[in-house]
Formats: C-alpha cells, sequence, structure tokens
C-alpha cells in the first residue's frame, strides 16, 4: 500500500519541479538574480567583467571600470633659483612612470641678497649708485654703460635704492628698456630725457612722483603703464613723446604738471583717475590725435561730456579732444587755455550760448579750422585764442565782447575779413582792421596793406599783423606813436616799411623774421631799439639809427646776414647781449665812448668783421663778445677795459696780435681759444698775474711770443687774475 503512496508523491514533485524550471518562460516573471562574481579581474589600463545568476538560470554580465594609475610624486632633483628640477611618477598598481619638469624657483631677494642661495641681486653694468646723506639709501645717479636693456636693483649692497636721479638716462639714444626695482620711489628731472629708443616703461607701484622732463622726447615710447602709488606727474613729463598712443593714470595721481602731454601728437586716448584735482596749463597741447578723454565718474573736480573734458565747479573746458560740439547743456561757461590748442584736423566748432569766455590761444595753431561763430553769450577771447588759425578767412565779433587780448588772431594769414557788430561798444572794425575804440589800439590787420589814418589808430597792437606772410607792404599813418611787440613777426613778404617820425616805441620782436625786409629808418622820436626788434631780417643791407637811440636791445639785429655797415651813434649807452650776433657780412663797427659794455655775443659769428673800434668808456669785455670773428686781424683794447669774459675772442683764427692794456685785472676762461694766428701778445702790466695759485714769470709775459703761447696753449684753460 506504501508504493503506490510513494510513486504519487514522487510524481506531485516531479509536476512541481517541472512548473518551476518552465516559470522563466512564462509571461511576468521577475529574475531574482545573485551576488556578482568577478570573470576577469580590472587593471590600470583594462577594463575587468563580473556576473550574476538569476535562480532561473539567467546570467547578466557587466564590465568592471578600469582602475586608472595611482601615481605617487617622488623629487630625485629638487629645483633650485636658477636651475629647473625634476619629479617622477611611478603608480603603485602597475609601476608606470613618467618624469615632469620643475621650473626653477628664481631668486627670493630679501635686502637685495636671495634668501634661498645667497646671490646678490643683480644691475646693470654702468650704473652709478650714490649713498643718501643719512646712509640708508641709495640713488642711481648716472648711466654709464651703452646696454639696450637695463635692469635697476630694488638693492644695493644691502640698501635700497629709492630714487633715479636727475638726468641719470640723460641722452642715452640706445636704450631700448628698462626695468625698475620695487623700492624706487622717485624719478628725477630729466630721468630719461631724449631716451629716444625707449619703447615702453612700467613704472612699480613704489613710485610716487615722476620729475619734470623725466620722459620728454622719448619719441619711441608706445606704451607706459604709471603704478598706482604715483601722486604726481610732472612738468613736460611725458612731453613730445610723439609715439605714445594712450595713457592710464591711476586714481593714486592728484597732480599733473603743464605741458605734461605736450605734443604727444600719437595719443588717442586718455583716462584720468578720481584722484586728479589739478591738471596743469597746456597738459593736453598739440595732442593732435587725441579723440577720447574720460574722467573717473567718482573724480570731484573733473568731469567728461562728449569727450570734452571739463572742470566741473568752474565750467570751464579744460581739453576739447578734436570735437566739433561743445556740450550745450550748460555744463561749459568757459573755454580754458590751449583747450583745442594744436588740433590741426579740427576743421569747424559749436560753441554754445552758455560760453561767456575764450582763454588764451584755446585754438592756437588749429590750422584746419575755417570758420568760427562766437556767441553774443561770449565777452571776453584771450591772447593768442586764434593764433596761428591759417586756415581762418572771416570772424565776426559779437556786440558783447568786451576784451580781447594780445594776438588773439595773430598768424590767421588767410584772414580777409573781420567785422564788429555796431552796437559793441569796446570794439569796431574798419578797413578790415579790428580796432580797440577807446584806446585806439589796432588788434588785428587782416592782412589789410593801409591802416585807417582818419585818427582813429594811435598804437599797432601786440601781434597785430603777425604772421600774415603774404602782406607786402603797409602804410602807417602818422596818428601812430607805438609799435607794438610781435606787431609784424613773421611777415616774410614784407619788402619795405615807412615809419612815421610819430612813432616814439618800436616794441620787443616788432619786425622779427620780416626776411624779405631790405632797409629800415627809424624816426627820430625812438629812444630805444628793443630787444630782438629787427632779428632775422636777413634781406636788410641798411639802418639808420637816429641821435635820439640810447639803448640797443639784445639780439636787436641778431642774424641781420646781410647788413654790411651800421653807425651807432654817440648817444647809445648800452648795446644788448647778441646785438648784432650773426651778422656774417659786416664788415666793419666803430663802438662810441658813450658806451660802457660789451655784451655776451654782441658780435658773436660775425664771420666778416674785419676790424672793430671800441670806445673809450667800455669797462669789460663779455662772454663770447668776438665768438667766431674769423676775419678778425687786430683789435685795439682800449685802457677802461678792466675785463675781457669767457671765450670773448673764441675762434678768432686770423688774429695775429693784441695789446692788453694796464687796466686789464681779469682774463676769463677760454678767452683766446681757437686764435691759431695770435703770435704777439702785448701786457703793458706783465706784473702780479695770477693762474691756479701760481704766480706767472713777469719776465717770461714780457715777451709777447711767450705770452701768446700762455694765452692760447700753456694756460688756455686757466682763469687769470692780477693780485693787488
Amino acid at each position: 500500500m506504501k508504493k503506490p503512496g510513494i510513486l504519487l508523491l514522487a510524481a506531485a514533485l516531479a509536476v512541481c519541479g517541472l512548473a518551476v524550471f518552465s516559470a522563466c518562460d512564462e509571461p511576468g516573471h521577475t529574475h531574482s538574480f545573485g551576488e556578482w562574481t568577478t570573470v576577469t579581474e580590472p587593471t590600470c589600463t583594462e577594463e575587468g567583467l563580473h556576473e550574476r545568476v538569476c535562480a532561473c538560470g539567467e546570467k547578466e554580465s557587466e564590465e568592471i571600470e578600469a582602475l586608472g594609475h595611482d601615481y605617487k610624486g617622488e623629487v630625485p632633483i629638487e629645483p633650485l633659483c636658477t636651475a629647473d628640477g625634476e619629479i617622477t611618477y611611478t603608480c603603485s598598481r602597475c609601476g608606470d612612470s613618467y618624469t615632469e619638469t620643475l621650473e626653477a624657483l628664481g631668486h627670493d631677494y630679501v635686502k637685495g641678497v636671495c634668501a634661498r642661495c645667497g646671490e646678490e641681486e643683480p644691475y646693470t653694468e654702468g650704473l652709478i649708485f650714490e649713498l643718501s646723506e643719512d646712509g640708508a639709501s641709495y640713488a642711481v645717479m648716472v648711466y654709464q654703460g651703452v646696454a639696450a636693456e637695463v635692469y635697476i636693483p630694488s638693492y644695493y649692497q644691502g640698501l635700497p635704492v629709492t630714487s633715479i636721479g636727475g638726468g641719470a638716462f640723460n641722452g642715452c639714444s640706445s636704450l631700448t628698456s628698462v626695468t625698475i626695482g620695487d623700492g624706487v620711489t622717485s624719478i628725477g628731472d630729466w630721468a630719461f630725457y631724449r631716451c629716444s629708443s625707449l619703447m615702453s616703461i612700467t613704472l612699480p607701484d613704489s613710485v610716487t612722483s615722476i620729475g619734470e622732463y623725466a620722459f620728454r622726447f622719448c619719441s619711441s615710447l608706445t606704451s607706459v603703464t604709471i603704478g598706482d602709488g604715483v601722486t604726481s606727474i610732472g612738468d613736460r613729463a611725458f612731453s613730445d613723446c610723439s609715439s605714445l598712443t594712450s595713457i592710464a593714470i591711476p586714481d593714486s595721481v592728484t597732480s599733473i604738471g603743464d605741458y605734461a602731454f605736450y605734443y604727444c601728437s600719437s595719443l588717442i586716448s586718455v583716462s584720468i583717475g578720481d584722484g586728479v584735482t589739478f591738471i596743469g596749463d597746456w597738459a593736453f597741447e598739440y595732442c593732435s590725435g587725441l579723440t577720447s578723454i574720460t574722467a573717473d565718474e567718482g573724480n570731484p573736480v573733473y568731469h567728461s561730456v562728449g569727450n570734452c573734458l571739463i572742470e566741473t565747479e568752474s565750467k570751464t573746458l579744460i581739453a576739447g579732444c578734436r570735437v566739433s560740439v561743445i556740450p550745450s547743456d550748460g555744463s561749459v561757461t568757459s573755454i580754458g587755455d590751449y583747450a583745442f590748442s594744436g588740433c590741426q584736423s579740427l576743421t569747424n566748432i559749436t560753441i554754445p550760448d552758455s560760453v561767456m569766455s575764450i582763454g588764451p590761444s584755446a585754438f592756437n595753431g588749429c590750422s584746419s579750422l575755417t570758420s568760427i561763430t562766437i556767441p553774443d553769450s561770449v565777452t571776453s577771447i584771450g591772447d593768442g585764442a586764434f593764433s596761428g588759425c591759417s586756415s581762418l578767412t572771416s570772424v565776426t565779433i559779437p556786440d558783447g565782447v568786451t576784451s580781447i587780448g594780445k594776438g588773439a588772431f595773430g598768424d590767421c594769414n588767410g584772414l580777409t575779413s573781420i567785422s564788429v557788430d555796431p552796437q559793441n561798444q569796446a570794439y569796431h572794425s574798419a578797413g578790415n582792421c579790428l580796432i580797440e575804440t577807446q584806446s585806439k589800439t589796432l588788434i588785428a590787420g587782416c592782412m589789410t596793406s593801409v591802416i585807417p589814418a582818419d585818427g582813429s589808430v594811435m598804437s599797432i597792437g601786440d601781434h597785430a599783423f603777425g604772421g600774415c606772410e603774404s602782406l607786402t607792404s603797409i602804410v602807417i599813418p602818422d596818428s601812430v606813436t607805438t609799435i607794438g611787440d610781435h606787431a609784424f613777426t613773421g611777415c616774410g613778404s614784407l619788402t619795405s616799411i615807412a615809419i612815421p617820425d610819430s612813432v616814439t616805441t618800436i616794441g620787443d620782436w616788432a619786425f622779427c623774421d620780416c626776411s624779405s625786409l631790405t632797409s629800415v629808418t627809424i624816426p627820430d622820436g625812438v629812444t630805444s631799439i628793443s630787444e630782438r626788434a629787427f632779428v632775422g631780417c636777413s634781406s636788410l643791407t641798411n639802418i639808420t639809427i637816429p641821435d635820439s637811440v640810447t639803448s640797443i636791445g639784445d639780439y636787436a639785429f641778431g642774424g641781420c646776414s646781410s647788413l654790411t655797415s651800421i653807425t651807432i651813434p654817440d648817444s647809445v649807452t648800452s648795446i644788448g647781449d647778441g646785438a648784432f650776433y650773426y651778422c656774417g657780412n659786416l664788415t666793419s663797427i666803430t663802438i662810441p665812448d658813450s658806451v660802457t659794455f660789451i655784451g655776451e655775443r654782441v658780435f658773436g659769428v660775425c664771420s666778416s668783421l674785419e676790424s672793430i673800434t671800441i670806445g673809450d668808456s667800455v669797462t669789460s669785455i663779455g662772454f663770447f663778445a668776438f665768438e667766431d670773428c674769423s676775419s678778425l686781424q687786430s683789435i685795439t683794447i682800449p685802457g677802461s677795459v678792466t675785463s675781457i669774459g669767457d671765450w670773448a675772442f673764441w675762434g678768432c683764427s686770423s688774429l695775429t696780435s693784441i695789446t692788453i692794456p694796464d687796466s686789464v685785472t681779469s682774463i676769463g676762461f677760454l678767452a683766446f681759444e681757437g686764435c691759431s694766428s695770435l703770435t704777439s701778445v702785448v701786457f703793458e702790466w706783465p706784473y702780479d698775474w695770477v693762474i691756479n695759485g701760481e704766480w706767472l714769470d713777469a719776465e717770461a709775459l714780457s715777451d709777447p711770443a711767450t705770452a701768446a703761447e700762455y694765452l692760447t696753449d700753456r694756460y688756455l684753460n686757466s682763469y687769470w687774475h692780477r693780485y693787488w
């Protein structure tokens, strides 16, 4: 009975088992996988494999990511200050390795000595250092080398280098770059003056001041980085840096000196930090390429509008940046000194009604400016405001103008029409002449050849006809008593001029560079020929000086190279320095007894001067008085002379003999330099002469040949004096 039951149980189990193994194929079955079993182990660079199995026998496999290298670094070669090191990386699993370079550390200078290797900080050979008075620091005073690249250290001999002295690199034309140590605090005056090959400069934050003329004429300088420590930029510091294109002035700077960026003709953009509270006169004059100038919004003194830099409180336009329209929002009431000076590309400009004054030289040198409208709001026009506006053809002065400065329209050689509003009480125009009504002064001549003869003109003002290059002749009426300074300067086509007897005063530089002027008669009422009155009148062959003249000013006839003779009347008591300098055709001259002093270079480079008579009242002969008078063969020094100045007869190569009267007590340094023909010198008193503390032998000086050798050779470089 048991056997059938067992068989039934087995059969039931068989049926049940068959159901388990066949369930994978049944709908809705869910695999129940076991643990993962690694089939292939992963390596550093290759993937591995593991799998797991379901109760139903189904297998699932997955890749195991590569382990990657486990590099550990070791440094077999340590880097040094100047030598590279090495680091080797080795994988702890597979042993793979590679090596990298560790860059040299560089020196870690502490007070000029490297803290790691002990090497002293290098500096360029040729730098000359000077210890400060307190012994605490050094300054670079002179550079005597020729290297193109110069390194200035932070320390020298254990002490900080704090300054670059005045003129230290002056004229180093081969210098292309400079590295300045962090300890330097000041760049002295003229420090890099005329370093014409210097291309860029970076000033460290330690620098606090840039001296006057520091980088002037660095014509190759294209890039300047001013450190955040700089507080002041000196006068003309970057003047004439003609390659400089942009400049950013940091917030630390408080003042920019006069002419600081004068004639930086390639300068396009300028940004001014919020710390600047002072900008000097002409700071951006003749920056003819300047198209963008901005002031930081936080600046309390200046702001910018439409590329115009404006002094906020005074509402003065400081720099115009070649703009043709000045802001008309009332923020500008005056156009400052030199604001548009040298903007040679400026052709026209609109001045808003808010403007009341146009400053001195505001549009000076705007040579392309063809027209200008001065609004009724303007009351004053400064000195030289439109001088050099050579394309300007016409101007109308409104009725509110009460002040026009000297030379306001000087060198406007295209100006053919100038008119004044009939309501103007201070000025009027007549025959294209601008006249100050009350003083009867002709302000601008507008290239006219006839000055009104109705008595309305009593004086020709300063610069009135200055630069009128096409003016060939002019009639001055008898009402005129004064010809002002520079009145006809640069009138290169003026061939003759009749100065009426009414004139009593001829101003400084009055006829300067009137190169076609051939003759002048000075009226009897004139008492003084002013400084440089006829300088550069190279065609002037004849001039008459009346007996009324008592003085001839400095360089009065300098450069009158066609002048062959001149008579100085007995009324003259003083002849200024260089009065006849470079009068190369002057052959002889007599100095009257009334003259007491012959100044410096009075007859310098009068190369045709063969003889001269010096009056008996002259007491001293000045420096270079007869410099390069190469035709002068003899000269008599009167007994009134007590001193002969330095270089007095320099280059008088034809001078053969001279007598030194006993009145002379001093002979200057190099007084007879270049007197190669001088073989005879007679000392009327050969005694008591001392040179460099040495008494000269009177017997030797009594010999004319020996005395000549002493003066021209042996004791040429000495100062002679007589001991009493």
